[in-house]
């Protein structure tokens, strides 16, 4: 608005008007705009960021009327934000969502009244009435995997799941409670399975607890977590019935023949059988010799056996493997019997003794061809002969020498000495 200033002058003690000046008014105060963060945390793309407009007190107080935009400086990544008219106001607040991670300058700037929609950035040729910069950061999203997705098992099995729960954008995989739910043979609902370790990794066991039938059956098992948006992942479990208890030899066969006090071992196979569980070796229903189930399933009595395991010494009679449960305790299985044809390995008395030397017929029992058989003296080989033909005699001469005589075959088993019954002694 325009004002007048007036000219007078002073003639003779009087005032007198002498002209009118136009003067412009005061200058006005420059308003200025600052924006600040509502929240001290980074924005991230996809959620609206809140920003505080304020004009400090240079200018008129409350911020002058328009219609104010928030958005990123031309030639950047666009935002999304709605305009907002103000008038006066002491402070306002203003929404813009970043479209994409990374650093943006914000530019504050006025459009034409009614307009519905800020433009993703600053137009050509908009003056910024403030700018701030400001890094939008990527969203967290979490995953959560299970191992394995499909499982068989026996009913009343147990099986192992192993949960990873893994993030993007920072957010932390520790302490996060997980639950499980089952639908199917066990349906249950939303139960603690426990809580993800630094690595975002739990283990959890599920255990069958539904009643014994005699036809497959199946579970679906789903696992989500609590406190982060991660999708439930499944896994499937199908439950056979129990197998029956079996065992069966594999070696020796039934009717192997061996040397008397022959040393052999025996193999087995099972099914249906818990590894672990104690296994024994029978003659005649009475044990001589003890081992487990493997994890394979299979069963040895020799000298590989666990806790210590002996090679058996050949005994006429029935043999069986039984297997039983904690301390032997109810039987499971007994396999298929076997026996064995012994042979005999052994001196056949008398020796024969002539000129000062003593000949001993030997019982070369199943020792094969090139075996080599040792006659002992009071337990000291004083000669040794070779098997020709397998089981055919062998005549060995010595120098006649009082003691005890004895046959030997110095195995990969160990020694084996021949038939007591066979042992001579001369005078």
């Amino acid at each position: 608005m325009r004002s007048w200033r007036v000219l007078v002058g002073a003639v003779a003690g009087s005032l007198v008007v002498v002209g009118m000046v136009a003067v412009a008014p005061p200058a006005a105060a420059i308003d200025t705009y600052v924006l600040t963060p509502a929240v001290s945390a980074d924005p991230v793309v996809g959620t609206p960021a809140t920003y505080v407009l304020t004009t400090p007190t240079t200018g008129p107080a409350g911020i002058p009327a328009g219609t104010y935009c928030l958005a990123a400086q031309l030639g950047q990544t666009g935002t999304t934000a709605t305009p907002v008219a103000l008038s006066g106001q002491l402070a306002a607040n203003l929404q813009v969502t970043f479209n994409a991670a990374g650093s943006y300058t914000l530019v504050l700037f006025t459009v034409t009244a009614g307009t519905t929609t800020c433009p993703g950035t600053t137009l050509l040729g908009t003056s910024p009435l403030t700018t701030l910069a400001v890094t939008a950061m990527a969203p967290t999203t979490y995953q959560l995997a299970v191992d394995p997705v499909t499982v068989t098992t026996t009913i009343g099995g147990k099986t192992q799941f192993a949960l990873t729960l893994s993030s993007t954008g920072g957010g932390s995989v520790n302490g996060v409670p997980v639950l499980v739910s089952s639908t199917g043979r066990n349906t249950f609902s939303n139960q603690a399975a426990g809580t993800t370790n630094g690595a975002g990794k739990l283990n959890y066991s599920f255990q069958d607890n539904a009643p014994a039938l005699s036809v497959p059956l199946t579970d679906t098992v789903t696992f989500s977590v609590q406190g982060v948006s991660a999708p439930p992942v499944t896994a499937t479990i199908t439950y056979r019935p129990a197998a029956s208890a079996k065992v069966t030899v594999v070696s020796p066969a039934n009717g192997s023949a061996i040397s008397s006090g022959g040393l052999f071992g025996v193999s087995a196979t099972t099914s249906g059988i818990t590894p672990g569980t104690i296994a024994y070796l029978t003659l005649g229903g009475s044990a001589k010799a003890q081992s487990t189930v493997q994890a394979n399933g299979n069963i040895r009595f020799d000298n590989t056996s666990i806790g210590g395991g002996k090679w058996i010494p050949a005994e006429a009679g029935q043999y069986a493997v039984r297997v039983c449960g904690g301390a032997c305790g109810p039987t499971q299985a007994t396999s298929n019997p076997f026996a064995l044809t012994i042979i005999p390995f052994q001196i056949i008395p008398p020796a024969s003794v002539k000129s000062g030397k003593a000949s001993f017929t030997v019982a070369t029992g199943n020792w094969a061809v090139g075996t080599t058989i040792y006659l002992t003296r009071n337990g000291n080989a004083v000669k040794k002969a070779q098997v020709v033909t397998k089981g055919k005699q062998l005549v060995v001469t010595a120098k006649a020498v009082s003691g005890k005589y004895q046959v030997r075959v110095n195995s990969n088993q160990g020694y084996v000495y021949g038939n007591q019954a066979g042992v001579v002694t001369l005078k």
